[in-house]
């Protein structure tokens, strides 16, 4: 991506595809909760959601409001709480409290990608490159909302930490995510603050 002039492309499943595959999910009499990243930042939910109006079964149709790991955490949980027998109501009741009780941010090193994909434009990425800015937003009802701006890795890394830790007083953590894209360094920095695990359920 570094080195690519132009960004990778992703589209959304054709709506036959949803179709197809919630008919076989289903066949069995089986119930389905289909989970999907924000529908403020992309209309697979919106299609799921047209697909499973198509399909006889009991299709329940979920948008996670995030994406990466808040996604993933609402995944991981609906299959323990399935595995374990629970039922439709009771799943969808817990990740309608994972979602509250979740915060993500999203940080980038460099604004040239955002050029690449058309979100801001080459002269405001050149200032933004001048000033070492590196912004720094979060998912705030499944959109994209800028929170800060600042022009290092350490501050980056204090911010986030801040964030945090005021996030999470008085509070037991029951699990932390920390995705990269080629920023394993920055990772590994957030990786080893101890305030990431002090407040984490063991």
């Amino acid at each position: 991506m570094e080195a690519a002039e132009e960004l990778p492309k992703t589209s959304q499943p054709a709506i036959g595809q949803f179709v197809e595959l919630y008919e076989k999910l289903t066949a069995d009499g089986s119930e389905v909760i289909s989970i999907h990243l924000t529908g403020g930042m992309s209309g697979t939910v919106q299609t799921a959601e047209s697909a499973s109006k198509m399909v006889d079964g009991n299709i329940t149709v979920i948008d996670s409001n995030f994406i990466s790991y808040g996604l993933g955490f609402q995944v991981i949980k609906a299959a323990e709480l399935a595995k374990k027998g629970a039922s439709r109501e009771d799943i969808i009741t817990e990740l309608d409290k994972i979602r509250l009780q979740t915060k993500l941010y999203v940080t980038i090193d460099t604004l040239e990608n955002l050029v690449k994909g058309g979100r801001i434009g080459r002269g405001k990425a050149l200032i933004g490159s001048l000033l070492h800015i590196k912004p720094i937003a979060s998912l705030t009802d499944g959109v994209y909302t800028p929170e800060a701006n600042v022009r290092s890795y350490s501050a980056l890394v204090r911010h986030l930490t801040k964030q945090y830790v005021q996030a999470v007083k008085g509070k037991t953590v029951q699990a932390i995510g920390i995705a990269h894209a080629d920023a394993l360094e920055l990772a590994e920095k957030l990786k080893k603050k101890r305030c990431l695990i002090t407040h984490l359920k063991h």
